[in-house]
């Protein structure tokens, strides 16, 4: 990747980033204009929003259901 199309996917990012939802689609239709940068900045977009979905949620949350997932496996009795 080049300087300058990292630097243009970061100024689509940010700029998609300040649009509502509902209207960033239309958007990154208009602005760009090549197919592999628009996927491009559509994967950091979704790779931000999980990222910061998964930051949101409580730390004790995550454990809790990890370890309710962990009790469906047996253990051995001592």
């Amino acid at each position: 990747m080049t300087p300058e199309h990292y630097q243009r996917l970061g100024k689509l990012f940010d700029e998609a980033l300040k649009r509502a939802p509902d209207e960033r689609d239309a958007w990154l239709d208009r602005v760009c204009h090549d197919a592999s940068l628009r996927i491009e900045v559509n994967l950091l977009l979704i790779h931000h929003f999980e990222s910061e979905e998964f930051l949101e949620r409580p730390a004790m949350h995550v454990a809790a259901t990890m370890l309710a997932q962990d009790q469906a496996t047996p253990t051995p009795e001592k």
